[in-house]
């Protein structure tokens, strides 16, 4: 059966929303028909069909409950669907504080309701003082705002009083020029960013191929021109190029904390979707740094930090969900264990747990606390709490399989590593989801982790450290890996070791 597209777009009605839209429904001038508002309450009332994507007895139900045919039904449902792009498009102007006004003023004015959009226009001043406004789309409305005025300017002043109406004229038109200048950069300079995130590495970005040279159009901030701006254009304009001026030359930390900690100063002046923009380039700027050039660990620390400010202040929370997706949790707790902070870790765990929908609490709780287990040092848990996760999610199933290997490696139960990379090789073979490089990567792990298992086996027989100094040569010489740190750990641990031993020995 053709699943209905209702069915499809219902998902993603808030709690609000299915109200809301019960009330469209109900107003005969947007529908006249009594049998869309029949259906739609059955939905509404069963409404975990279409969560659980159980479209087939939901149809059936309807059915059951109405005595339509299934054509009659169709109809309907494709009726519905009309209503529902209907109401979410008066939905996205009505919860824009901005939008809804000007859109209001632009068709008055072309109306010709010259009065109605003098007495209105002054909201849009109000709404755009607001810093709670200040979005990333902030100066492409004032760019619309001014164009607005201009447009009423030419339409209502009075047309013997020239000078003063092109005075105005002017005023708006060298505004307008400065908003959209501003927005333009800042644009820009983001899909820059997401450029270089989209490489696969800086090499690639390097090349220049993105079609716009930042360096040249910023130039102008040392020019006479850039004190036409006011202090929040310049101030706006200052940061992206602190931005532009980190992913031009990603590896450079300076440019880094620079940009941070401008960030940090002026955040207070916008909104929570503009922080949430600025937080994710911070915290994805990390990932990429940890993946080209990140000896000393510096960022792994950057990131957790990231991480726990953009949870604690809840930045993932959307009209749609309240709850804290198991991505960010996992990743969360990745970080902390690369970053070997198990009291964070621990703290992590007990106060934002909760914040996860109830269904993944208990899973997620037992994933956080075999990390933990881990770094605590209490190998035997940590395998015991990982091994209640025998049907992990794709996102963390190669976690658990590594958190295996490295429990089992320190308690020596090296023939069960050996099991465990049999199966991950299996795993990566048939796994769909999983990129080339992301197959290259995991690869390595697992040839390089069976190598260390043959040298520790040669080693025990011959006293020999050579082969496993000839491994660590060829694990420093490979692209990053999965483990490659804690494998490179053990390995000189080995090596250590055995040359504090031949040292003793011979002084005596």
């Amino acid at each position: 059966m053709k699943v209905p597209e209702f069915f499809y777009n219902a998902y993603y009605l808030t709690k609000e929303d299915l109200l809301s839209f019960e009330k469209f429904l109900d107003t005969p001038f947007f529908n006249p028909m009594d049998s869309q508002l029949t259906v739609y309450r059955i939905i509404k009332k069963n409404y975990d069909y279409i969560l659980l994507q159980n479209y087939d007895e939901l149809k059936s139900l309807i059915l059951k409950k109405t005595d339509y045919t299934e054509n009659t039904l169709r109809k309907i449902l494709s009726y519905l669907n009309d209503n529902y792009i209907k109401f979410t498009k008066i939905q996205a102007v009505m919860t824009e504080q901005f939008s809804d006004e000007y859109f209001y003023c632009d068709y008055m004015l072309k109306k010709g309701n010259y009065r109605l959009v003098n007495s209105r226009i002054g909201e849009l001043d109000k709404t755009l003082l607001n810093p709670a406004n200040h979005d990333n789309d902030y100066f492409i409305k004032m760019f619309k705002k001014d164009v607005l005025k201009y447009d009423v300017i030419c339409t209502t002043e009075d047309k013997f009083n020239v000078k003063s109406k092109i005075y105005k004229q002017k005023h708006y038109t060298l505004e307008s020029t400065k908003n959209l200048t501003v927005y333009t950069l800042a644009k820009t300079t983001i899909n820059l960013v997401n450029y270089v995130f989209q490489s696969t590495d800086i090499e690639e970005y390097n090349n220049g191929f993105f079609p716009i040279d930042l360096d040249n159009i910023f130039r102008f901030m040392g020019t006479p021109k850039y004190q036409m701006f006011n202090k929040h254009q310049k101030q706006t304009i200052n940061l992206y190029y602190k931005v532009y001026l980190l992913f031009s030359n990603p590896l450079i930390d300076a440019h880094y904390y620079d940009y941070k900690d401008y960030y940090n100063n002026i955040k207070q002046e916008y909104n929570l979707n503009f922080k949430k923009t600025h937080h994710s380039i911070l915290m994805n700027y990390c990932f990429l740094r940890q993946r080209v050039s990140d000896k000393d660990g510096i960022f792994i620390k950057e990131a957790l930090k990231s991480l726990y400010e953009y949870i604690k202040n809840r930045y993932y929370v959307t009209q749609k969900t309240e709850y804290l997706h198991p991505i960010n949790y996992r990743n969360f707790v990745v970080y902390c264990l690369n970053a070997n902070d198990k009291n964070l870790l621990l703290k992590f765990i007990r106060q934002h747990t909760d914040k996860l929908h109830p269904k993944e609490i208990m899973s997620m709780k037992v994933y956080g606390m075999a990390q933990y287990y881990y770094l605590n040092g209490e190998y035997e848990l940590s395998i015991v709490n990982a091994e209640l996760l025998n049907n992990a999610k794709s996102h963390y199933k190669y976690d658990i399989l590594n958190l295996l290997i490295k429990a089992n490696y320190e308690l020596e139960n090296f023939e069960r590593i050996r099991e465990l990379l049999h199966n991950y090789k299996g795993f990566i073979k048939k796994d769909v989801l999983l990129t080339n490089t992301d197959k290259t990567r995991y690869n390595l792990f697992v040839s390089n982790m069976s190598s260390l298992l043959n040298n520790h086996n040669n080693y025990l027989a011959t006293n020999n450290i050579f082969d496993y100094e000839y491994l660590l040569k060829q694990i420093e010489g490979n692209t990053y890996f999965s483990l490659k740190n804690w494998i490179t750990e053990r390995i000189n641990n080995v090596i250590s070791t055995h040359h504090k031993k031949y040292t003793k020995n011979k002084h005596k």
